[in-house]
């Protein structure tokens, strides 16, 4: 199953296990764990990135086309694999 089939399932489960699912896929990663564990130098990522936008410096898009794109990359990935 390619991850964008995984998705689409996922999308047809009700709200609550929906819900369930991210809950139990965001605390299988280690690194969300405590948020207030943010290193000072990714804070200073944050506010550098957030200057560069303000300055119009650096652009952004839009969250719809990056998880497109990521979906894309991921299923050529495992179709390779």
């Amino acid at each position: 199953m390619t991850f964008t089939e995984l998705r689409l399932e996922a999308l047809k489960l009700p709200e609550e296990e929906r819900s369930a699912l991210a809950e139990s896929l965001i605390s299988s990663l280690d690194q969300f764990e405590d948020a207030a564990e943010v290193s000072p130098a990714w804070v200073a990522e944050i506010q550098r990135r957030e200057g560069l936008l303000e300055q119009g410096k650096m652009g952004a898009r839009p969250m719809d086309d990056v998880l497109d794109e990521l979906e894309r990359k991921l299923d050529e990935r495992h179709q390779s694999a």
